[in-house]
Parts: structure tokens; sequence; C-alpha cells
């Protein structure tokens, strides 16, 4: 049942994140720590994940939600929790790479730096009127995991 629940739970947030995404114009995206004002880029990037890993899962997080992502080409990798988290890691360090959007259970993010995430408080506020529950927003923080 939990599993399901974390499942359902990601799911979610990536719909939401599709969702916020899709639809706007294309642009340069941001990156780096502390990087605002994020935009929707039309190139292609890599969504790395510990979660969705199962072929059904994956199968379906491609066809029901990623398909519906027109700005960009998107590839989606399941990953074990050590290389996610090396993959962030180096990409980060060598200031570029094809990682885009990252999704796990907090404990995938322990070992890493949370600093090396964007704060994406600013994208929220902007997409407020898109009716999002706030609940979703509130298990999506990773800095409330470390509080």
């Amino acid at each position: 049942m939990r599993h399901l629940r974390v499942t359902a739970a990601f799911a979610l947030a990536l719909g939401l994140i599709a969702s916020a995404c899709g639809g706007g114009p294309g642009g340069t995206p941001t990156t780096g720590p502390g990087a605002t004002g994020a935009a929707v880029s039309s190139e292609p990037f890599v969504m790395l994940s510990t979660q969705l890993n199962t072929v059904t899962e994956s199968e379906a997080l491609r066809q029901q939600i990623l398909s519906g992502f027109t700005a960009a080409k998107v590839e989606f990798r399941g990953e074990t929790a050590g290389p996610f988290a090396d993959r962030v890691v180096a990409e980060s360090k060598a200031g570029k790479g094809t990682v885009g959007v990252i999704g796990g259970v907090h404990g995938d993010f322990a070992a890493l730096d949370l600093n090396l995430f964007e704060d994406l408080t600013p994208l929220a506020t902007k997409l407020k009127d898109r009716g999002f529950p706030a609940e979703a927003e509130v298990v999506a923080r990773l800095k409330q995991m470390s509080a």
C-alpha cells in the first residue's frame, strides 16, 4: 500500500511538472544553484528517477504523462539510488548535462547537497492560478525534509 501511495504521489508530481511546463514558449533553460526564472526549453532532456522503474510503470509514465509533454523530447531513465546520486552530482560539478528533471523519494536526495537544486518557488508562485493541490507543493519541497 505504501508503494502505491508513493507511486501515486510521484505520478501526481510528474503530472504537475508536465502540465506546468507544457504549452509555454521555448526558451533557454536556467541552470545552476540558485538560478531563478526557470524557462521551458525545447532542448531534449533526461528525466532521471529511482521510481516507476518496472516495465509497467515506466511505460505508463511514458504513455500517459510524458506523451502529453510536447515542449521538448524527454527520455525517461530509471536508476538505482547510488548511480542516481552520482549522475546528479557529476552533471552539477561539470556545469552541464542532460538531466532536466529528477524524481525519487526523500531518502534518494539525502546524499545530495540541496544547494545543487534550483529553488522553484518563483515558478510555483507564477503557476498558482493553475490550482495545484497545496499538499503536492508541500511534499515536493526538499528543504522541508532537512528542517
